[in-house]
């Protein structure tokens, strides 16, 4: 199932895309049918493209999404953290919740400790500042 919205098309990946994905940018781009950036994967996600790979051979129909998931969140965090004034970002994930705080172990979170919320935990990535520009750190 492909989703499409007026800004962007949602394709599930499959083990043999995700496969292209991590060995061959060029025909990962013409398997999209897009542009792919050189920069692709970005930093944050670069040795997770394996760990998705084994997740998607492993439970290939809830495996679909995960690569786009990690992707957008990734994206999102770089675009929060570049905002001007934003010096860290924190989520709250259920302690249960194996696949989401290794989505923000690899994304560079820190474990904080207990949530507010009972049976959550809580994780930071913070921005610091060198000479007056925000560098990110886990």
């Amino acid at each position: 199932m492909t989703i499409k919205t007026a800004r962007m098309t949602l394709i599930p990946t499959t083990a043999a895309l995700a496969r292209v994905e991590i060995a061959d940018r060029p025909a990962f781009a013409a398997r999209l049918g897009a542009s792919v950036p050189e920069a692709w994967p970005p930093e944050t996600l670069r040795d997770a493209l394996a760990f998705f790979l084994q997740q998607i051979e492993a439970a290939p129909e809830q495996a679909a999404w995960i690569t786009w998931y990690s992707a957008a969140v990734g994206a999102l965090i770089g675009w929060a953290l570049a905002q001007a004034g934003v010096r860290r970002i924190i989520a709250n994930v259920a302690a249960g919740n194996t696949p989401s705080i290794r989505l923000l172990c690899r994304l560079g979170f820190s474990e904080r400790g207990a949530s507010e919320e009972p049976g959550h935990l809580r994780f930071e990535r913070s921005a610091a500042l060198v000479d007056g520009n925000a560098e990110e750190t886990a």
